[in-house]
């Protein structure tokens, strides 16, 4: 929120900063407030000596050159130029020349060279009423390029160590575990994470539950308690860890 700051007066002082001295104006205001200095000041001591870093500039990384990777099937092929909406024509012509004088294109005279490779372009119209033109290189080279597999994520890459959901054998890996923690227990049927757990009355019920609960406690299955029904006389089967019956 910008809002008037009364000040008491004004100097002339000299600053310092890493060995440069400047002479600066500089404003009194009432109060212990920590000291502002102002943009002119920033400049005037070279501390804004990073702006080339914020500045445009097309002349390229410095100090690193890649090198594209054919895979050994490549085909090169030659695609006839798609044709420009008149609309738009003299922005791409411009935006040809712009990219040649910047040296990021290079003119081909295919008159007197040999083409191999030649991909459409495609013509993207900015917000700015400037024109990006693209390489549409997917019906070209893309798919002979090899790729690099560095982590363009920050995270990286990992690798699972315990089955995840999404591998199609899961769900049958994961029934015969259950069936096999608990099949020696009668009155228990299982059905992946769901246990469904009867008994003839209320204490055989609650002894099978008790075995169950042991089967889980020693191969540390966990159960979430607000999912669980206890000592039901029917259920509806929904994705609860825990059903008992009597």
């Amino acid at each position: 929120m910008r809002s008037p700051i009364p000040t008491m007066g004004k100097t002339n002082v000299l600053v310092t900063y890493k060995g440069k001295t400047v002479q600066l104006t500089i404003f009194v205001t009432a109060g212990n407030d920590i000291p502002l200095l102002g943009r002119d000041g920033l400049e005037a001591l070279g501390v804004n000596h990073n702006q080339s870093v914020f500045e445009p500039d097309h002349k390229g990384i410095k100090n690193f050159k890649e090198s594209l990777q054919l895979s050994q099937d490549a085909v090169p092929y030659v695609h006839k130029p798609r044709i420009v909406p008149f609309s738009i024509k003299r922005k791409v012509e411009y935006e040809l020349k712009r990219l040649v004088k910047e040296n990021v294109l290079e003119e081909v005279y295919s008159s007197t060279m040999c083409l191999d490779w030649a991909s459409q372009t495609v013509n993207v119209l900015k917000p700015d009423g400037s024109i990006r033109i693209c390489g549409d290189f997917k019906t070209t080279a893309n798919k002979y390029i090899s790729k690099e597999n560095y982590p363009l994520p920050l995270f990286g890459f990992f690798k699972y160590k315990r089955m995840p959901f999404g591998i199609s054998s899961a769900p049958g890996v994961f029934q015969r575990f259950m069936e096999s923690a608990t099949q020696d227990i009668p009155g228990v049927s299982v059905f992946l994470d769901d246990i469904i757990i009867s008994g003839k009355d209320v204490d055989q019920n609650l002894e099978r539950v008790e075995r169950v609960l042991q089967r889980l406690m020693d191969r540390n299955i966990k159960t979430k308690t607000e999912k669980c029904k206890f000592i039901k006389e029917s259920v509806k089967l929904y994705l609860f860890s825990v059903i008992c019956l009597i």
